[in-house]
């Protein structure tokens, strides 16, 4: 009975709430610091701006049903989605209330940035599925596959450092002898070097690149910085040709000799 009466309560706060222009002029206005976006008049009764809700903050679902009364949590910034804790943590949802999350496109573009051995661990640690034979990867430092896996069953196997692919003579019940097919950095070229260094690095800087190695590992005679400036470089040592970088468009690199690691302008006859 006493379950009832507060609900009725609640519904009748709620409905009695009506915003007016007069309501507005109560309301203080104060500076917003904002991780993120500015939502204009997204704050109380559009009285006020708020801040986007950033990754991890409750947040309005687009179908959600709320309450009277109940003030809106407000949208997630651009590049994040609001999704449901039912589905993303098995959890009870909060009357159309959710959680920001990136978006299923950005998350997938950012997963294309690990190695394989990385993707497969994240895939299987989150997998309900598993099968008789069934292992959880086990990466290096560059993110590259450990020489020696071992599955549910009690095999171990060696495998090709970049695609986890089974030497199939080499699995046995117990430890695996790997030390045929252990691989090294200087198994690697420069390019795909610097490539698996790139990936594991935290440190961030202007005009930083991370490479792009042709089907031989050798550095493709085209790159791109994360200022949009894209250069030309020598396929072995990745050496930048300073003249060549321009701005928002690819420089045409035919005009240089690229195969030397101190490349001269060849001039047009």
């Amino acid at each position: 009975m006493m379950l009832f009466v507060l609900i009725l309560g609640y519904f009748a706060v709620g409905e009695a709430l009506v915003c007016t222009p007069q309501l507005c002029e109560m309301v203080k206005n104060t500076p917003l610091q904002c991780k993120g976006s500015i939502v204009k008049g997204g704050g109380f009764c559009g009285c006020t701006d708020s801040c986007a809700k950033q990754e991890g903050e409750e947040c309005d679902l687009p179908s959600g049903i709320h309450l009277f009364g109940i003030p809106p949590s407000g949208p997630c910034d651009d590049g994040m989605e609001c999704t449901s804790p039912i589905t993303e943590n098995h959890s009870t949802p909060r009357l159309g209330r959710g959680v920001c999350t990136r978006s299923r496109q950005l998350r997938k573009t950012r997963s294309q940035d690990y190695t394989p051995c990385q993707q497969m661990y994240a895939q299987r640690s989150i997998s309900m599925v598993i099968w008789q034979g069934w292992f959880l990867p086990k990466c290096d430092v560059e993110g590259n596959f450990e020489s020696e896996q071992c599955d549910n069953t009690g095999h171990c196997f060696c495998v090709t450092p970049h695609e986890g692919n089974l030497i199939e003579s080499t699995k046995v019940l117990g430890s695996a002898d790997c030390s045929a097919h252990t691989h090294s950095r200087r198994d690697l070229t420069q390019c795909q070097q610097m490539y698996q260094l790139r990936m594991i690095s935290f440190v961030i800087y202007k005009g930083m690149w991370t490479p792009k190695c042709d089907s031989i590992g050798n550095f493709e005679p085209v790159q791109c910085d994360n200022t949009d400036h894209c250069f030309c470089v020598t396929e072995l040592t990745g050496t930048v040709v300073r003249a060549s970088k321009i701005a928002h468009s690819k420089p045409d690199c035919s005009m240089y000799d690229l195969t030397e690691a101190a490349p001269t302008i060849m001039i047009p006859s």
